[in-house]
């Protein structure tokens, strides 16, 4: 389908959402307006879905048709493995599970009342292979992992002394890498 698609976006509101198929390739197989700006997009593992984040989050069809569903939430998110849901990190420090379409499936409070950096967007957002682990890190370099099955928070961590740039589960599921932006550290 467009497996072979690129998804790129801007802060810059004058910039509009673009789908590539080829780094190399200038024309956009679709330009998917309304975004104020795009912070985060990620592909359903099928690659027919694409939902971008930024000040509201939108699941697009990724052929560029009209979006199907569009949440008023300011965050980060991350696909289950099978495509069937989407883990959405806000700035509450909470993680609202839904369905392509937006319905909800499970809300996941905030790991300690409310985020510690005082209410910044999440930086980053993972979910586990087997879809049962999300992890979601902040600015401050507090991150949360919850267990999706039982609904219940696994660990809350301070793991960098600044913002955490990227989180990835092992195959498994049973361990946590974190990436420092500021300290220039990995962290499991």
């Amino acid at each position: 389908y467009l497996a072979a698609a690129l998804a790129a976006g801007s802060r810059d509101p004058a910039m509009r959402f673009a789908l590539a198929r080829a780094l190399d390739d200038d024309a956009a197989v679709a330009v998917l307006p309304g975004h104020m700006a795009v912070l985060g997009a990620a592909f359903a593992p099928d690659g027919r879905l694409l939902v971008l984040a930024g000040t509201t989050l939108r699941v697009w069809d990724a052929a560029g048709a009209a979006p199907l569903a569009t949440l008023p939430v300011h965050g980060l998110a991350a696909w289950r493995p099978d495509g069937r849901a989407i883990a959405i990190a806000d700035a509450t420090g909470g993680v609202a599970v839904v369905d392509p379409t937006g319905r909800m499936l499970a809300r996941l409070p905030a790991a300690s009342g409310g985020r510690a950096s005082g209410g910044a967007a999440p930086a980053a957002i993972a979910m586990a292979r087997a879809g049962d682990r999300v992890a979601v890190a902040e600015a401050s370099g507090e991150v949360a992992w919850w267990d999706l099955a039982h609904g219940s928070l696994v660990a809350a961590v301070h793991a960098h002394a600044g913002s955490v740039r990227r989180l990835a589960f092992s195959p498994d599921g049973t361990t946590l890498a974190t990436a420092g932006a500021d300290d220039g550290t990995a962290k499991l």
